[in-house]
């Protein structure tokens, strides 16, 4: 009887450490799976706040180069204001200048028809 009790008690205490030794093991992996969870969120967090930093630089870079091209526009329409009106000063000189041989040649014409007459007249 004695020796079956002790077997008892060595079958009781075999199983104990087997139960105890399946909780150990499934807590074990418990841990690891949240650990692994755990890894991966802040890996997904991470790659997100790389992503959204890469947008920003993305969008920092074409608002320059919108700028960029906004004020060579703008320098170009200045270019042409100036050249045309360089254009429009040159003709309005020429024009005076053209006015200006005109009323010269006008006079001169107007002198020697007077020569002419004065002469006439003397002979």
């Amino acid at each position: 009887k004695a020796a079956a009790d002790a077997e008892k008690a060595d079958a009781a205490k075999a199983k104990e450490e087997a139960a105890a030794a399946a909780k150990a093991e499934k807590e074990a992996a418990a841990q690891a799976q949240a650990e692994a969870k755990a890894q991966a969120e802040q890996a997904k967090k991470e790659a997100a706040a790389k992503a959204e930093a890469a947008k920003a630089e993305a969008k920092a870079a074409a608002d320059a180069e919108k700028a960029d091209a906004a004020k060579a526009k703008e320098e170009a329409a200045a270019a042409a204001k100036a050249e045309k009106e360089a254009a429009a000063q040159a003709q309005a000189e020429a024009k005076a200048q053209a006015e200006q041989a005109k009323k010269e040649a006008a006079a001169k014409a107007e002198a020697a028809k007077a020569e002419a007459k004065a002469a006439a007249d003397a002979e």
